[in-house]
């Protein structure tokens, strides 16, 4: 799970299901980094990202609570705070 295109992806479907800045930046990093800015960053990002990096826990992240929010049968976008803190639980940051 390092390439960029997949973290694309995994925004996209994250966003038509409600998923918004406000629960990204609990999963980034970077304390106040957009969803669009990441994907920007996805888009112009050559190669995959580092195995184990920053970047590919956000992705390991976002399939975390994509799969668990779906599977979950989860419908009021407000679950994706708890998601977001449940991923970061199971992938903390580095450092």
């Amino acid at each position: 799970m390092n390439n960029p295109t997949i973290t694309i992806v995994l925004l996209d479907r994250l966003e038509e299901l409600g998923f918004t800045n406000e629960f990204f930046d609990i999963v980034h990093h970077f304390n106040g980094e957009s969803i669009e800015s990441h994907r920007k960053y996805c888009a112009n990002h050559t190669g995959v990202f580092k195995a184990g990096g920053t970047n590919e826990q956000v992705q390991k992240r976002l399939h975390i609570i994509l799969n668990s929010y779906v599977s979950g049968g989860f419908t009021n976008p407000d679950v994706f705070r708890y998601l977001a803190h449940a991923s970061v639980i199971e992938i903390p940051y580095d450092g």
